[in-house]
């Protein structure tokens, strides 16, 4: 193998040191639960994202270690910009996904931000019991039905107590899961994936059937479109985020009930819980992902 350059060596004593003074400093992003060299104090994964970005922008040659052999080195310092950006808004969020070291972000990673925001974290047993007065009831980030959590239902059960119509009866459900899908939605994903009704709720399950929200839903149809690298516009994939989502911002006013950019696209009782430009952010990342082919 070719001299491995001075932006590698960074890169090499960053992921091979296995604590910091006894102590040990995950990292999201480009780390990947590495740990930091940091000495005698904690290095600040800000300061090293810079100086890796500084380094290999300075140096501007294809690097030679085995992950990134043969990567535009151009392309790699958009990227990793956009997965500082991610870096730091996984620690705003608390969600619990770190992207592998090859693979900068991607559509798993925006699955793992959306359902941050709607449902405490990305919590598989989250739910509701719909809106009265425009007011969310019910909400919870562990719900329980009959002794059993939504994650060890099955979606027979998960649908029974969502047949339920009055949200003042304790037994409804009405969002689900960590994408929070509704009745409606979710027997589309369902009956749309061939997914039995045996099936356990359980992360497996809702991971795929929330995969659907993204590749199949018409309110979605742009977004995915953006992602993989077709004409719709960023703020097409963001109005579509917007529309299917209601913790996800608007990205322009819009005249039906005289919603303002950042907004939340739904009333009774949400509210967007990112930002604008947070969302552009990881946009952008998850679509130069998915061009370069990583899933």
């Amino acid at each position: 193998m070719a001299d491995i350059s001075l932006a590698d060596e960074i890169v090499a004593r960053a992921t091979e040191i296995p604590s910091i003074g006894g102590r040990s400093k995950s990292a999201s992003g480009i780390m990947s639960r590495k740990v930091i060299d940091a000495g005698s104090e904690d290095y600040d994964i800000e300061s090293y994202i810079g100086d890796y970005l500084n380094t290999i922008r300075e140096e501007r040659t294809p690097m030679t270690f085995d992950a990134y052999e043969a990567e535009d080195i151009d392309a790699r310092v958009d990227t990793m910009d956009v997965q500082a950006q991610r870096g730091a808004l996984s620690e705003l969020t608390g969600a619990t996904y770190y992207a592998p070291t090859k693979d900068v972000t991607s559509l798993a990673t925006l699955m793992s931000f959306i359902s941050g925001g709607e449902s405490y974290g990305g919590s598989l047993d989250a739910a509701n019991r719909g809106t009265i007065n425009d007011k969310i009831i019910g909400s919870t980030k562990v719900a329980e039905r009959d002794g059993k959590k939504l994650s060890e239902m099955t979606l027979s059960e998960i649908k029974k107590y969502q047949s339920i119509s009055d949200p003042n009866n304790p037994d409804r459900l009405f969002a689900v899961g960590k994408f929070q899908m509704i009745p409606d939605t979710l027997l589309e994903a369902q009956k749309a994936l061939g997914v039995s009704d045996d099936a356990v709720f359980d992360e497996a399950t809702q991971t795929q059937l929330g995969e659907y929200l993204f590749t199949g839903k018409a309110n979605t149809r742009k977004t995915i479109d953006y992602l993989r690298g077709g004409e719709s516009s960023l703020e097409d994939a963001m109005y579509g985020l917007a529309r299917e989502f209601a913790s996800m911002p608007l990205p322009y006013d819009i005249a039906k009930g005289n919603k303002k950019a950042g907004a939340s696209y739904y009333d009774s009782g949400n509210a967007a819980k990112y930002g604008i430009d947070e969302v552009k952010a990881i946009l952008r990342g998850v679509r130069g992902s998915l061009m370069e082919g990583n899933g």
